[in-house]
This record gives C-alpha cells, structure tokens and sequence, in this order.
C-alpha cells in the first residue's frame, strides 16, 4: 500500500492522538481524517497499478516507415 515508513508514521500518530489529552470531538475528527487520508492514498495506490498494468499490456509500438511505392516523383513533375 505505502512505504513502510508512511504506515509507521500514521501507527504513531493514531496511538499520539489517543493519548495526548485531546478532546473528544477532536479525537473523532482526527481519526475520521486519518481515515481518510489512508483511503485516499490506497486508491490512488490502486490506480496507480492499473494504469501501470495497462501500459505494460499495449504493444509496445516504435516508429513505422513505410517505403512509397511510386517512384515517378522523385522531385521532378512527370511529363504529359
């Protein structure tokens, strides 16, 4: 999902709002926000991966050069 040391950051941060004497109602904000900070990030994990996935499933497509089959105009105009 993250980095290991995003999850490590946001573990220490969920057990220091538990116990720095927060009130309440801010405790509750502050959890739902972590929340969603984590929910976030996880989908834009998540699309991440499937673009990267199909990028990877296109074919890989270089530059084409298609020879011209008339040779008449090779700089000159024909003669009528």
């Amino acid at each position: 999902m993250f980095r290991p040391h995003t999850v490590l950051t946001i573990g220490l941060w969920l057990i220091l709002v538990s116990f720095l004497g927060i009130p309440s109602s801010w405790k509750t904000k502050l959890y739902i926000a972590t929340g969603i900070f984590l929910v976030c990030g996880y989908l834009y994990h998540l699309g991440h991966e499937v673009i990267l996935k199909l990028a990877a499933r296109q074919p890989q497509e270089g530059d084409s050069f298609a020879e011209n089959g008339n040779s008449t105009t090779s700089g000159t105009t024909p003669k009528t």
